[in-house]
């Protein structure tokens, strides 16, 4: 919860035409992308949603959104290697063994996280 990821996108010439529309963005938000080298590599931010846990996710980039200078369409779907989100916060229970505790009485306090914590 509350990182990013930086994405980057590397093509084998320069392009035109990418936007953020061009790939799906599982579990996220992906920023514009932008580009300092004339279009043969492009970058931007995911940011993964909240409360999400999920093992498999890819972006895809579809890139029939592009152009070479030639005006040459790009062809077919690329996705990236998959990745893992956990941004769902642990949530805890606390029981008490004994609820009506008498002077010189103790009582078991057990809490119970929803996963692994630290710390």
């Amino acid at each position: 919860a509350g990182e990013a990821s930086t994405v980057t996108i590397t093509f084998s010439e320069a392009v035109s035409g990418l936007t953020r529309d061009a790939l799906s963005s599982p579990n996220g938000t992906l920023s514009e992308l932008i580009t300092t080298d004339g279009g043969i590599t492009w970058t931007g931010t995911y940011t993964p949603n909240a409360d999400v846990t999920d093992a498999t996710n890819q972006l895809v980039l579809n890139q029939t959104w592009v152009r070479d200078a030639a005006g040459n369409i790009g062809q077919g779907l690329v996705e990236s290697d998959n990745f893992a989100i956990d941004t769902k916060l642990p949530t805890a229970t606390i029981q008490l063994s004994d609820t009506a505790l008498r002077a010189g009485e103790t009582s078991v306090v057990t809490i119970t996280f929803s996963e692994a914590v630290s710390g």
